[in-house]
C-alpha cells in the first residue's frame, strides 16, 4: 500500500491497506508515521522554550532529576543536545528489540523504563561532539514535555493531529503508545497540514522555525534536511521507519510546495540492525519521495 498527498492539493493512492483483499488504500487512512513524531515533539519543547517553561542550555538534569546514566560525561549536557542527537546517549530501541522482539512491539513501555534501559549501555559520544541518530533523546523529551505540561504526551500532541475537531480512532501498536520518539498515528494529509502550519508561524514564532532550520549535519530540532534542486537551498522534513510502515514528509521553508508518503511493508522479517531501517524499501519511500519533490518545480 502507498499513499501520497502532493502539492497543489492533488492526492494519489495506490494498492490496499490489509493483505489479500482488494479493498483500495485510501489517502485518509491513518497510518504509524514512526520518527515524523520527532517534529512534532519539537514543536512541543521549543513551545515551552517560548513560553519561558525551560530553556535550550537549561541542564537536561534541571527537568528530569533522575535522569543519570553512569557512563554519563561530566561536560554540559543541555536540552538542546537532545532534539539535535547530539547528546551521544545510546539508544535503548536496538537493545528493547534484540531481547524483546515480539514483546517490544505489542507490549507498551512507559519513558522511564525506555531510559532506564538506556542507562545499562555504554555512553556513545561526548554531547555536542556531533549528530549521532538515537531515539532515547526523543523518549527523553518527550517524559520532559509530558512533567511540564502535566498531561500525557498524547494529549499534547493532540492538537496537531486532529481532522475537523475529532480525535482518529485508530488501532494502535501496544509498543508505540505514547512514545516520543515515533509513536504517532496520522494521515498524510495531517503531516502536510502540521508543516505547512509549522513552517508558515502558526505554531511558533518565526525565529524559533528559523532556529530549527540550523542543520549543521542536516539534522535540525526535529528536522532533517535535503538539497532542493528546484530553488537551491534545502527542503525540510522527516523520514519515518517503523515495523510495517515507512513514511517520508518533506515541505519547503514557505510549504509552497509538500509531499507526503505513506508506506505499507511486505510482511517480511524485521531487520534488526543498528541504524538501519526495519525494511529495505524504507530506502525506496526516501527515494520516491525525494524525485516527486525534485519533480514539483
Amino acid at each position: 500500500m502507498i499513499k501520497c498527498r502532493s502539492p497543489g492539493n492533488a492526492h494519489y493512492r495506490s494498492g490496499s491497506p490489509q493483505p489479500d483483499t482488494l479493498v483500495p488504500a485510501e489517502v485518509t487512512d491513518p497510518v504509524h508515521v514512526a520518527s515524523v513524531t520527532k517534529s512534532m515533539v519539537a514543536v512541543s519543547v521549543l513551545k515551552l522554550v517560548e513560553e519561558g517553561v525551560i530553556q535550550l542550555q537549561d541542564p537536561v538534569g534541571k527537568h528530569l532529576p533522575e535522569f543519570r546514566h553512569p557512563d554519563e560525561p561530566l561536560g554540559p549536557f543541555t536540552v538542546e543536545h537532545l532534539p539535535r542527537h547530539e547528546s551521544g546517549m545510546p539508544t535503548y530501541h536496538n537493545a528493547q528489540m534484540d531481547s524483546r522482539q515480539l514483546q517490544a512491539l505489542t507490549q507498551p513501555t512507559t519513558a522511564e523504563e525506555d531510559l532506564a534501559l538506556a542507562a545499562t549501555l555504554p555512553w556513545v559520544l561526548p554531547p555536542g561532539d556531533r549528530m549521532l541518530y538515537s531515539n532515547s533523546n526523543y523518549v527523553a523529551l518527550g517524559l520532559m514535555v509530558q512533567r511540564l505540561r502535566g498531561q500525557p504526551l498524547a494529549q499534547v500532541l493532540h492538537g496537531y493531529i486532529t481532522i475537523a475537531g475529532e480525535r482518529q480512532d485508530v488501532t494502535y501498536m501496544g509498543g508505540l503508545i505514547g512514545n516520543a520518539a515515533g509513536g504517532l498515528v496520522a494521515t498524510v494529509g495531517d503531516l502536510n497540514t502540521f508543516y505547512a502550519a509549522l513552517m508558515g508561524g502558526r505554531l511558533l514564532k518565526p525565529a524559533t522555525v528559523k532556529e530549527m532550520l540550523v542543520a549543521p549535519e542536516d539534522y535540525g530540532l526535529g528536522l532533517q534536511r535535503w538539497g532542493d534542486a528546484c530553488e537551491g537551498g534545502f527542503y525540510y522534513g522527516h523520514v519515518g521507519d517503523t515495523a510495517g510502515y515507512g513514511t517520508i514528509a518533506l515541505t519547503t521553508p514557505d510549504a509552497s510546495r509538500q509531499v507526503a508518503i505513506t508506506l505499507a511493508y511486505p510482511p517480511t522479517a524485521l531487520n534488526l540492525t543498528p541504524y538501519v531501517p526495519s525494511n529495505e524499501l524504507a530506502w525506496e519511500v526516501l527515494r520516491i519521495g525525494r524525485k516527486a519533490f525534485d519533480s514539483s518545480c
